[in-house]
């Protein structure tokens, strides 16, 4: 158990390493290492920091990983706040992408963020909601036509 647990920690010390390694190749194979195990808890963390990566690839690497994860609260969570990243548009952008992938999964966890306190993830969440296209959505749609702001109407 404790070799085990030194490994682990081993692979997630270098994948962290990679993933900060200027080249981009290497930080790929970093995201591939942990789509190995996707729903490992650990991943997590270095699945979200890649969302914003300067390299294009490296962030079609990092969607495919999140579409392999389970569908749940904690991850649709983070990647809401991403919304709000109004300096970092890559990882904005990604999120968005991952939260339109995984399509109506994530409609129970989105639908009350129509009236979340910040305007700009209100028009993000409709514009995800939009691109899903499942008529669950319709009802809390309509109502967003009344949102006083008119970027989310």
């Amino acid at each position: 158990m404790e070799e085990e647990r030194s490994g682990i920690s081993e692979n997630l010390e270098k994948i962290q390493r990679d993933l900060q390694d200027s080249n981009a190749e290497t930080r790929l194979a970093a995201i591939e290492s942990l789509s190995q195990n996707p729903n490992a808890p650990h991943g997590l963390p270095f699945l979200l920091e890649a969302l914003g990566d300067s390299e294009w690839r490296v962030r079609k690497a990092t969607i495919s990983a999140f579409l392999k994860l389970e569908c749940d609260a904690q991850i649709v969570e983070k990647l809401i706040e991403f919304l709000a990243c109004g300096d970092d548009a890559a990882r904005r952008n990604t999120a968005i992408e991952v939260l339109i992938q995984l399509g109506e999964c994530v409609l129970p966890f989105i639908l009350p963020k129509l009236a979340h306190p910040n305007r700009e993830i209100r028009k993000f969440i409709a514009d995800i909601l939009g691109e899903i296209k499942n008529r669950r959505a319709v009802p809390e749609l309509m109502m967003s036509l009344a949102d006083p702001d008119e970027n989310v109407q």
